[in-house]
């Protein structure tokens, strides 16, 4: 099996932004994404252009959880902007899109002001994802089908496609197999994603690696480095305890554009 691992929210902090690294510098990660407008951006970014082997995405935001905020002047986007200017929650813009009320254009705006501002920071910017997960609501993939050729960038992030505990309880996961149908339509991507956080299993390496021999292709793991919280120290030592039982069962572990 090919086995890519991510880490997103690079740049979000300076804990999550050195403990990416950490997990870069040990031969952990094969990619991260990195937000555009967040505290530790321009850290995030110097590892970037100091390391143009290793693999490199944007982690657009569309939405709010703690200081994230638009790139974009927010009179151009007030389907996803408060009235103060910030982004509305993620769980609004993630209902307003599936209503069909968010332009595809002020998606496109926005996420070409995030992608511009990574350039100008000197990264080299290979694949997308979103905060949020955001990116693969239909009206999310038209806008990025629509601006990503602008910058030569071919692969996106599939939607979460495998679950260890049920997803039963998930109504939103009953959708993601037509969002797919678009991802892999518009985009380059894996065959499969599992992250997590979003999934809730306990003991998930050792879980994963059971199912591996039932997958075919690429499987994406997505996760998120730290130690200041709680969650993410849980993530990152997963991910290392992973990482090293899949290479000892022979598995390969590969930048996402191997």
């Amino acid at each position: 099996m090919n086995i890519v691992t991510s880490a997103d929210d690079f740049g979000y902090d300076e804990d999550t932004t050195e403990r990416t690294i950490a997990c870069f510098e040990d031969g952990i990660l094969t990619g991260a994404s990195i937000m555009a407008n967040m505290p530790a951006t321009e850290r995030a970014a110097d590892y970037a252009r100091a390391r143009p082997e290793l693999c490199f995405g944007a982690h657009l935001v569309f939405c709010t959880d703690t200081v994230e905020k638009p790139l974009c002047d927010p009179r151009l986007i007030p389907a996803i902007t408060a009235p103060g200017g910030s982004f509305l929650p993620s769980n609004r813009v993630r209902l307003l899109g599936l209503m069909g009320r968010i332009p595809p254009a002020q998606v496109a705006a926005e996420a070409t002001a995030q992608l511009s501002r990574l350039s100008d920071l000197g990264v080299k910017v290979r694949y997308v994802d979103s905060h949020g997960h955001l990116h693969k609501i239909p009206c999310f993939q038209r806008a990025l089908a629509e601006i990503l050729p602008r910058f030569n960038i071919r692969a996106v992030r599939l939607a979460q496609n495998v679950f260890l505990e049920t997803a039963g309880f998930r109504p939103m996961s009953y959708l993601y197999p037509m969002f797919n149908g678009g991802l892999r339509r518009r985009f380059a991507t894996t065959a499969h994603f599992y992250m997590p956080e979003t999934d809730g299993a306990t003991n998930w390496p050792r879980a994963l690696l059971q199912r591996l021999p039932q997958l075919n292709g690429t499987i994406e793991v997505g996760v998120h480095p730290g130690r200041a919280t709680g969650w993410r120290a849980s993530e990152e030592r997963d991910i290392r305890r992973f990482v090293a039982a899949a290479r000892a069962a022979g598995h390969r572990v590969l930048p996402l554009l191997h």
